[in-house]
């Protein structure tokens, strides 16, 4: 799952802090999350104290803008919202593998069966929809819910025992792409799906009405020499049909148009 939590390293415990500030960064209609989900990967920003490089030089990643607020109250307002000490640098979007739930073990809600959520995670189910009601969809939020150190999945980057950051990628956009890019590749896949999805479904319609023939309806219609006619000569077929078309191209072209795009140009938005 993808979300848009903070998460910020206590030296002390060795532990990372996952919180979600604002409703907005929670995520919705998680498979499996309402009842049965035991773990996640939850993608997250991940602050960590500002590191000056060779010779006193300002930590990169604050160079280039990623750095907490330095006005005292908006500094204050995040580090109340998110815990999130003020000053610290924003090292991108990594991942973590969370426990999402624990036997026996109390939390902020629970489920039948003695499982209950770990705790400072909250969830919540999607309720009723209008179908495929055997995937219990639900919505996940944290607060101030602790994970060890090596709950980091540290392919690219990894954060010391003593909370100095260190990556083989240079960028916050970089090391989220890298870090993501499994996930991005199935969202490219569910695009392309439901535009050929959207094609066929096009080109059997257009083939349906092309191929059957109806009569006109009316005492007035039916006086008409010509009798039975292909659907697609009624005007109300043409007027139904006229939108898909255009829509469908539209689409196509705009996930081409993504799809040949360089990655680091590329600007994902996922929910």
């Amino acid at each position: 799952m993808l979300c848009d939590p903070m998460t910020g390293y206590d030296a002390r415990a060795r532990e990372f802090v996952l919180h979600t500030p604002h409703d907005g960064a929670q995520k919705h209609w998680i498979s499996l999350a309402a009842r049965n989900a035991r773990k996640g990967v939850v993608f997250a920003k991940l602050f960590t104290a500002a590191q000056p490089g060779p010779d006193g030089a300002p930590d990169p990643d604050a160079e280039r803008g990623d750095a907490a607020p330095a006005d005292a109250a908006a500094a204050a307002a995040l580090r109340d919202a998110s815990g999130v000490p003020a000053g610290h640098v924003n090292r991108g979007v990594h991942a973590f593998l969370v426990d999402l739930r624990h036997d026996g073990v109390p939390g902020l809600d629970g489920a039948p069966g003695g499982v209950a959520t770990a705790p400072g995670v909250r969830i919540e189910d999607m309720g009723h929809k209008p179908v495929v009601n055997g995937n219990d969809n639900g919505r996940i939020f944290f607060t101030r819910c602790r994970v060890p150190r090596e709950a980091l999945l540290n392919r690219f980057s990894d954060v010391g025992a003593d909370g100095r950051f260190a990556s083989a990628i240079a960028g916050a956009r970089k090391r989220f792409l890298a870090v993501s890019d499994q996930l991005m590749n199935g969202r490219m896949c569910i695009a392309a799906s439901s535009v050929s999805l959207a094609k066929q479904s096009l080109v059997c319609a257009l083939r349906f009405a092309c191929a059957r023939k109806q009569a006109a309806l009316g005492r007035r219609a039916k006086a008409k020499a010509g009798g039975r006619k292909p659907r697609t000569s009624w005007h109300v077929v043409r007027t139904r049909r006229r939108p898909s078309r255009p829509s469908t191209e539209t689409k196509f072209i705009a996930y081409a148009s993504v799809c040949r795009r360089p990655s680091t140009e590329t600007q994902v938005c996922v929910g």
